[in-house]
């Protein structure tokens, strides 16, 4: 027989039992329109689900016979049915990609990805193990067992915004193509397509600060680091780091991924200039390495922020050519989420951005606003060099305040210079 287990299903309209009963092919009301093989493996305690890809019943009989035919052929040599499990798939996969992200630093971002990259693979790979079962099996999926990944990632979190999904959804489906054909029959999966139209991009856009708020939020470091404020010396250590760290970002349109993982030995030179308004200003060339950047494109900056980085170098711990220069506790790696996130909320409080969250505030914010700022005074081919994107990029992102910009630039005229400049290596 079939199974003498209870049918889970209660909106089968159709069933026929197949091989003299060894499984049973079923048509689902409101489902699919394809039949479905469901048949039973003993010594694994579980059935097999799959999809026959066909409505035409025919042809549904004949390919559920050789399934059948094929599974008792691989019973009958010891095969396990049912494989790994979910949860081990990704523990393979993010062991794969673990791999990449050490050729990436041996072949200085020419290929693999940056451990930023892999620390968002394993971020989306663990919202799909909240909304499936890592215990399933491989071969209890179907091509379109994840049609309604929406849905189901929704109701575990009704805040996620449709590009995260879209994102997530990519994600798994390389997954899965690195799990066929050694780990699952199914080569390809089905996502239900997603339409994001510009304006909802543009509605889910990452917040930004207005240059008063910026002026507000800078104001305060001087109480936050000082001893008063902060009396434990490891603390207010750890908010100097914040403090520069936001400053930086403000200043050089860095992704917050490039700077953590800047090293001493990137910063190339310094030099002191005067700047359109007569102040002095010390500039500083930075090097980003193809292997910290998200385009694996290597590129070079010139910006102001060069007293931050020394300022860094009389309270840190690492100082040598190869050290990080926002480190963890340790100086083994950059700082991570757990350690500045901590600092930024305390610092959003206290400078009352209470709706930080639902304004989503965060250090990515800083680099809007830093191209913001630029954009008033660049061209968007050099903000797009400076920041590391495409022009194309900051067209879709900052068309707004691009369409100002035209407005005033049409009222004014503006005739820039330099002088004073002594250049000065250092840091070698």
């Amino acid at each position: 027989m079939v199974s003498n287990k209870k049918n889970p299903s209660q909106r089968i309209t159709f069933s026929e039992e197949v091989m003299n009963g060894r499984a049973l092919l079923f048509l689902k009301e409101d489902f699919s329109p394809n039949y479905y093989l469901r048949m039973w493996i003993p010594k694994e305690g579980k059935h097999i689900k799959k999809s026959l890809e066909t409505s035409d019943l025919e042809t549904a009989r004949n390919r559920a016979e050789e399934k059948v035919l094929e599974t008792l052929q691989d019973i009958s040599v010891g095969k396990q049915i049912f494989g790994i499990t979910l949860g081990q798939l990704v523990e393979k996969y993010l062991e794969y990609r673990k791999k990449d992200v050490v050729l990436n630093e041996e072949k200085k971002g020419q290929e693999g990805i940056t451990i930023e990259r892999w620390g968002t693979i394993r971020s989306q790979l663990n919202s799909l193990l909240r909304i499936k079962d890592p215990r399933m099996k491989l071969s209890e999926f179907d091509a379109d067992s994840f049609d309604e990944y929406r849905q189901m990632r929704l109701e575990d979190n009704p805040k996620v915004s449709l590009i995260t999904i879209r994102n997530e959804t990519a994600t798994i489906g390389a997954m899965w193509k690195f799990a066929y054909p050694k780990y699952t029959p199914i080569p390809k999966l089905e996502f239900r397509p997603l339409k994001i139209s510009k304006q909802m991009k543009l509605e889910m856009r990452r917040d930004t600060f207005t240059p008063d708020e910026y002026e507000h939020l800078t104001k305060y470091f001087r109480t936050w680091v000082s001893k008063k404020e902060c009396p434990d010396p490891q603390q207010r250590i750890n908010r100097q780091f914040i403090r520069d760290f936001i400053l930086i970002l403000s200043n050089t349109c860095m992704r917050t991924g490039e700077l953590k993982q800047m090293r001493w030995s990137d910063i190339r030179g310094r030099e002191s200039a005067v700047d359109d308004s007569g102040m002095k200003v010390d500039l500083i060339t930075i090097h980003i390495r193809p292997e910290t950047s998200k385009t694996r494109n290597f590129r070079e900056i010139i910006t102001r922020g060069g007293e931050y980085f020394q300022r860094i170098r009389t309270y840190s711990k690492f100082i040598g050519r190869d050290d990080y220069i926002f480190p963890n506790s340790s100086g083994t790696n950059p700082m991570d989420e757990r350690q500045m996130y901590p600092l930024w909320y305390d610092l959003m409080e206290k400078t009352g951005f209470r709706d930080h969250q639902q304004r989503k505030l965060t250090f990515y914010s800083l680099r809007h606003f830093a191209i913001t700022l630029r954009l008033g005074d660049l061209s968007i081919w050099e903000v797009s060099k400076l920041a590391g994107t495409g022009v194309q990029y900051i067209e879709d992102h900052y068309g707004h305040f691009l369409e100002e910009d035209k407005k005033l630039a049409a009222l004014k005229y503006t005739k820039r210079k330099r002088t004073g400049v002594s250049k000065e290596v250092v840091w070698d």
